[in-house]
């Protein structure tokens, strides 16, 4: 678990702080012969200004991502 104790998202034009005190949680769990990562977001709910915005980049960072540098060794062009 990531507990984020401080942020500063600058694009947000309300409450820059949002994601203070919310959680990210990552569990590694077995699914028969397979492995399932499961990712929640404790905190990031649709009443938050970085809900839709947030939503899809966890998508991208966690979906194509994490999921290519895992199955295919690829870092994503600009997280290298």
């Amino acid at each position: 678990m990531w507990l984020v104790t401080s942020s500063h998202l600058n694009w947000l034009e309300k409450d820059k702080g949002e994601w203070t005190n919310t959680k990210i949680v990552f569990e590694i769990l077995p699914k028969g012969d397979k492995t399932l990562l499961k990712f929640t977001y404790e905190g990031l709910i649709p009443e938050l200004d970085c809900f839709d915005r947030c939503s899809q980049g966890w998508d991208m960072v966690i979906k194509e991502w994490l999921f290519n540098f895992i199955t295919e060794g690829r870092v994503a062009p600009h997280a290298s």
